[in-house]
């Protein structure tokens, strides 16, 4: 890569704290599907819910924990909503943390382009390659309809 593509690269560089930061009270936030979803800007998200309130946070087949669950189990800062349960999302709505959304999945490109509003989405994808693109991987899905919409896109 040039000198210059790695200067525009690393002025762009956020840590996930400082992507917390930048989130406000009630704003809606999407962490894709699956192995898309964002570790450890979960983790500092949920570091920050005493000073947030109303976070609307969509999610779909969670692979392992949430943190803004795990974190806000009365629901006081979070509010979490899902499109595909896994085990762990399904044992979370039963406890009443998660609401389930239905979808018909084909149709989630369209929902997103039509009618969802998303301030930002925060995605784990693989590294960029050497001509600035990054690959959503296996859990692309509908991930590039999240992006035409959202305000703010991080990966």
């Amino acid at each position: 890569m040039s000198s210059n593509f790695e200067s525009i690269l690393q002025a762009k560089r956020r840590s996930a704290a400082e992507v917390a930061a930048s989130v406000k009270s009630a704003e809606r936030i999407d962490y894709g599907f699956g192995l898309n979803e964002p570790d450890a800007f979960d983790a500092a998200l949920a570091a920050r819910k005493s000073e947030l309130r109303d976070v609307t946070i969509r999610g779909a087949l969670s692979v392992r924990p949430r943190q803004v669950i795990e974190q806000d189990p009365e629901q006081a800062h979070f509010i979490n909503e899902n499109w595909h349960f896994s085990g762990y999302d399904r044992k979370k709505c039963e406890h009443g943390l998660v609401s389930y959304v239905p979808m018909n999945f084909g149709e989630a490109p369209a929902l997103y382009r039509r009618f969802l509003k998303v301030d930002l989405v925060v995605l784990k994808t693989a590294p960029m390659d050497r001509h600035g693109y990054f690959n959503f991987g296996i859990s692309n899905t509908y991930a590039r309809a999240i992006c035409d919409v959202a305000k703010r896109i991080v990966v």
